[in-house]
């Protein structure tokens, strides 16, 4: 086999970062989601959806800056170390207080499992 068959495509060369940080985005919100409909018995119910479709364009935000701050949004994968997942949960912790933050100022009055 040659080497240029071991090619990823040229759009995905070409915009990696933005292929990144779209997978990042999408693989948090159904972690999000996922999180949610576990708490919920794999249903939410009518009082919780106007709480959980308020509070996922943050969370996912909030998780997303947590990510960038420890810079696990770039690099190699195939070199993952203790300090990466020292630095992943880091990033975790930091972005499910602001989350906590969030909804306690925010959604102190609405639904929130």
């Amino acid at each position: 086999m040659s080497d240029a068959s071991h090619k990823p495509p040229a759009f995905l060369v070409r915009h990696r970062l933005l292929v990144g940080a779209v997978a990042n985005v999408v693989l948090l919100g159904a972690a999000y989601t996922s999180a949610f409909l576990l708490r919920l018995d794999l249903r939410i119910p009518p009082p919780y959806w106007d709480t959980f479709l308020a509070t996922l364009p943050v969370a996912v935000a909030l998780q997303y800056a947590g990510l960038h701050m420890f810079k696990l949004t770039r690099g190699w994968w195939r070199y993952v170390g203790v300090v990466d997942f020292a630095n992943a949960v880091k990033a975790s912790v930091l972005g499910t207080l602001g989350l906590a933050t969030y909804v306690f100022l925010v959604h102190r009055h609405s639904s929130y499992p």
